[in-house]
């Protein structure tokens, strides 16, 4: 492991040499500046920091995998299949952290450089494990990928985006441009420019890009940064601007907003307002607190259990079973219905099921292709399918803990008011679905992917009538969610001895 990362610094500063060199003989003065010195700076820090960081997140992998569920082996196959399985997960995590404050405050530090260079790459936030990176990949030890396996192939596609960074290299041919990612790929990841804000996510391909719609080709020359600079070359500020400013707004800004806006604004825009206000803030505090306590406890009593008693914690959750779930729940965006159906091997469990939430509230319609302006009932449906893999718990509660790959379909809408059934429609449209109202005034979709976790006790495990109470969190592309449950379960999940 440690002849590996020497090999990957020196290819590092082999790039970085090389690129200099050039740059030198070419007389680019602007090459050379003290934006370069901060990004070296800070990837020293990051060198020195890294074995601390690998410690951790070996460690973290490394007891997930103690509970995985398949044995994959180290074959070729299995190590072509990790590329695939990293590639796409650093897609997701890309995207979430450029869509939520929480991960943008720590990924900003690579994005707040204007200059484009090999040296932007060292630019990489020391706090990045803190922040909490690696929970986008737990599910590859909890399926069966090696913890090394996995470090490994997430070091090779970041040694591969080193080279990324760079204006030396134009555009390659068309081959190499519609599937891997290159440096005019990256190139507009960078840019502040309107239209490339958010694009080009992938890490070594640019097919995920190209599949969920945020590919964008270099066509006008990219200007670099972000859209609320950092204004210091001081690299200590750098690291820090972003979280400074996610925390003062997180314990000032956001509070005082809602209080505001509850005090003084007509009450449909407050509760829009304070809609957007606390997304936000429930799905931080899921994420931050309530879901990482949560696997905590699960998997310390797991190993206490393994521990202490093996042989009836085995003779418990022996054998095989099959159940089906159907909860209804309140979400961040409104009321919430989801079924699903479970398999149960030993401790562990498999699940595939749909959900679907919907909001909607009163606002003001402005909508191009309407000249006027009208009150209208604004609408958010959310259907998502997921599968997930997780570990369950013998005992009174049977709790468990999921992860896995949800794919869902966002559904803006606006209506004419019926305020008269307002009251009604969210559970309509939940339930039932439908428009609810016949004249729609504006509507468009957006898909997207993402990572749901789930913890859920189960009720009279042994009886074919049952009871489940959950939370659940989706860090998907477009619209984190969170929801909490109670349900119906149909079916024994832990046959009577």
């Amino acid at each position: 492991m440690n002849n590996t990362y020497r090999i990957y610094i020196l290819i590092v500063i082999t790039l970085f040499i090389t690129e200099s060199v050039i740059n030198f003989v070419d007389n680019r003065k602007n090459y050379f500046t003290k934006d370069m010195a901060s990004n070296i700076f800070i990837g020293i820090g990051l060198i020195l920091l890294s074995n601390i960081s690998k410690i951790f997140v070996l460690g973290v992998y490394g007891f997930i995998y103690k509970f995985r569920m398949l044995t994959t082996g180290n074959i070729i196959g299995i190590w072509i299949l990790c590329f695939f399985a990293n590639d796409l997960t650093f897609y997701f995590y890309h995207v979430v952290s450029h869509k939520t404050k929480w991960f943008w405050s720590v990924h900003s530090v690579h994005h707040s450089s204007e200059h484009y260079n090999i040296s932007t790459a060292f630019r990489q936030s020391w706090f990045a494990v803190l922040n909490g990176y690696w929970i986008f990949w737990l599910w590859m030890p909890l399926l069966g990928f090696h913890p090394l396996m996995i470090i490994t192939v997430y070091q090779l596609a970041m040694l591969y985006q080193t080279w990324l960074h760079t204006e030396l290299i134009s555009k390659l041919p068309s081959p190499v441009e519609f599937i891997f990612n290159t440096p005019s790929h990256h190139r507009v990841h960078h840019a502040t420019n309107p239209q490339y804000i958010d694009k080009n996510m992938g890490a070594v391909l640019i097919i995920w890009d190209r599949m969920f719609g945020t590919y964008a080709a270099e066509v006008e020359k990219p200007v670099y940064g972000i859209t609320k600079p950092v204004k210091s070359l001081n690299p200590l500020v750098i690291l820090a601007k972003g979280i400074v400013d996610f925390f003062s707004e997180l314990q000032l800004g956001r509070w005082l907003s809602i209080a505001h806006n509850n005090m003084f604004k007509k009450p449909a825009e407050a509760f829009e307002h304070m809609l957007l206000q606390r997304r936000n803030l429930a799905i931080l505090k899921s994420v931050l607190f309530t879901i990482p306590l949560l696997i905590a406890a699960l998997f310390t009593r797991a190993q206490t259990l393994s521990a202490t008693d093996p042989g009836n914690h085995s003779k418990k959750m022996q054998g095989t079973s099959i159940w089906g779930e159907i909860n209804l729940g309140n979400s961040n965006y409104g009321f919430l219905g989801q079924g699903s159906l479970n398999y149960r091997i030993k401790n562990r469990f498999i699940s595939a099921g749909i959900s679907k939430s919907h909001l909607c509230y009163q606002g003001e319609y402005n909508g191009i292709g309407f000249p006027d302006t009208r009150m209208c009932v604004n609408h958010i449906t959310i259907v998502s399918y997921f599968v997930s893999g997780g570990i369950m718990l013998p005992g009174k509660l049977c709790p468990s803990i999921s992860c896995g790959i949800s794919v869902t379909q966002f559904t803006y809408k606006q209506t004419t008011p019926e305020t008269s059934v307002l009251s009604l429609l969210t559970l309509w449209e939940t339930v039932i679905g439908g428009d609810g109202m016949d004249n729609v005034l504006n509507t468009h979709n957006v898909m997207a992917i993402g990572i749901p976790i789930e913890f859920r006790i189960h009720l009279a495990q042994r009886h074919t009538l049952g009871f489940d109470a959950g939370i659940k969190v989706d860090l998907n592309t477009e619209r984190p969610t969170w929801s909490a449950q109670l349900g119906i379960r149909f079916g024994k999940i832990v046959k009577k001895t």
